[in-house]
């Protein structure tokens, strides 16, 4: 999810030796630039923060579930298996 000529920034900690695959043809064609990136500063987790919180911010786009906190487990498997790119876990609600 990034626009023509956007940047995207890979930043995670996953395991040595970790792969991934990219569609080259979309990087290239749509001049997309990538990052690697490991911490990140105040100002730049401040403003990722702001961001978050913008009634500009999309959330719609990545919360795809919303669980119940006694459900996290499910959660956590849909994200694993790419099923889910964010869950929301309500602690107060009950499945």
């Amino acid at each position: 999810m990034v626009k023509k000529g956007g940047l995207v920034v890979f930043f995670g900690g996953v395991p040595k030796g970790s792969m991934t695959e990219l569609d080259c043809n979309l990087i290239h064609y749509n001049n997309i630039w990538i990052k690697g990136h490991f911490g990140a500063s105040y100002s730049q987790s401040k403003r990722a923060f702001q961001l978050a919180v913008s009634p500009a911010f999309p959330t719609e786009k990545f919360i795809t579930h919303i669980l119940p906190l006694d459900q996290i487990n499910e959660g956590i498997k849909l994200t694993r298996t790419g099923e889910a790119i964010k869950v929301v876990l309500h602690p107060w609600d009950e499945a």
